[in-house]
């Protein structure tokens, strides 16, 4: 059987293509469907994925939290390959089994957004609602970035922090902020980028103290929401739980938690989870 699966963040979006058991890997832009731009996506996709022939495509995507939050991605596949089934799932689902298969455990996501869930039979039980850039995604790489741009706009931070700021960033002004989150509208992924921007090379060490405050407040408003499970064993998918794996660790030991797994993406182990299930 010809399979396709995706895994859609709001960056990236990993596929998989297996053929006789032959998987083939490629990368596109992330496909969210609050923010999808079908004309620009349709382009890219026609040349990148456009020739292959799926028999069936399993689709986990950040914003696909149920069939009609999903449906701009729907309606984008289904003119690329028609009358195909495809199933669409959350990409914390996604992680969900690539990380437990069928059996329990907490999936994460700390990546340009973030999310948990309680994993069981290899479905979402309970899922925390992740709100977004605005009101939630906390332990992200745009919640930390939203954390550190505002604290550089109204000028709270030490100098040492500042200097470095505009060594990294110096077009780093408030109306060109401004634009990006309220006039184009990319304010996750242009969070996430100054984050990204911001905590590499050599960056002062105190820095990191927006990312361990973030990773608290994760572990507050996401993890002790699953109370009701005994195990406390968490598998994370994304950049930011790479990145800072250590940092990571040492907060959910303060809270009694586990670190099953950290890994960048998901889509290999998805790969083998439906193959196993075929």
């Amino acid at each position: 059987m010809r399979i396709l699966i995706a895994d859609s963040g709001g960056t990236k979006t990993d596929w998989c293509y297996a053929e006789n058991g032959n998987p083939v890997y490629l990368k596109t832009e992330g496909l969210h469907p609050f923010y999808l731009d079908p004309e620009l996506r349709s382009k890219e996709l026609k040349q990148a994925i456009g020739h292959l022939k799926p028999e069936m495509i399993w689709f986990y995507g950040a914003g696909c939290l149920n069939y009609e939050k999903a449906e701009p991605v729907r309606e984008l596949l289904n003119s690329l390959f028609p009358d195909v089934p495809a199933e669409f799932r959350s990409d914390l689902c996604g992680a969900g089994r690539a990380f437990f298969g069928n059996e329990p455990g907490i999936a994460a996501i700390l990546g340009t957004g973030s999310g948990s869930g309680l994993m069981k039979g290899g479905e979402l039980s309970n899922q925390v609602p992740p709100l977004g850039y605005i009101l939630g995604d906390e332990g992200s790489a745009a919640d930390i970035g939203k954390h550190i741009l505002k604290d550089y706009l109204r000028d709270n931070m030490s100098e040492e922090i500042r200097s470095w700021i505009k060594l990294v960033q110096p077009e780093l002004k408030m109306e060109t902020v401004y634009q990006y989150l309220y006039v184009e509208n990319a304010g996750s992924k242009y969070l996430g980028g100054i984050a990204g921007s911001i905590l590499s090379g050599n960056c002062p060490e105190s820095l990191y103290n927006y990312v361990e405050v973030a990773f608290h407040e994760f572990v507050h408003q996401h993890l002790m929401i699953h109370h009701e499970f005994p195990v406390k064993e968490v598998g994370f998918t994304g950049g930011v739980a790479v990145n800072h794996k250590h940092r990571l660790q040492n907060v959910l030991n303060e809270y009694g938690f586990k670190m099953k797994t950290v890994s960048a993406g998901v889509i290999r182990l998805l790969y083998r989870y439906h193959s196993e299930e075929r």
